[in-house]
């Protein structure tokens, strides 16, 4: 995705995301309800590892 789709994506993205947490207890028990986030692309993005077009399947170097 180009840099600046993915600018103009986002806002929309994460509103209707956070939407949809919020919907999500309502139609399932508390007790029965467990929600995984996975951030890794994410966190990779944050930290300058990963960029929007980076393949997910393309191996990383650590910088560690």
């Amino acid at each position: 995705m180009d840099t600046a789709d993915q600018t103009a994506v986002e806002p929309t993205y994460e509103t209707a995301m956070l939407r949809e947490l919020e919907l999500i207890p309502d139609a399932i028990p508390a007790d029965q309800l467990a929600i995984q986030w996975d951030a890794a692309v994410e966190s990779g993005m944050l930290e300058g590892v990963l960029s929007a077009e980076s393949r997910i399947s393309r191996p990383v170097s650590s910088t560690a």
